[in-house]
């Protein structure tokens, strides 16, 4: 997925200090707008940035990760909308 001109996104990979076998992972996503200086006609975007995180736990029951929200398919679908 490509961001549009004028947006940027970062997606860091952590693993928070945990003793357990398997550490948990939280993933953020920055979604930053900038406006390019181009003009189309339209008013520019307001320069916005936020972060969207997700950390995923060890479900030893299951074996496997497991997310502690649905964050990311709500940005999936605003991105479907956006794009």
């Amino acid at each position: 997925m490509s961001a549009p001109s004028g947006a940027r996104r970062t997606c860091p990979f952590q693993t928070p200090g945990d003793e357990k076998a398997y550490a948990a992972i939280k993933v953020t996503v920055t979604d930053a707008t900038a406006p390019s200086g181009e003009s189309c006609g339209e008013p520019a975007p307001e320069a916005v940035s936020h972060d969207i995180s997700v950390t995923y736990h060890w479900d030893k029951a299951k074996s496997r990760y497991a997310k502690d929200s649905d964050t990311f398919e709500k940005l999936s679908a605003e991105n479907a909308k956006r794009f």
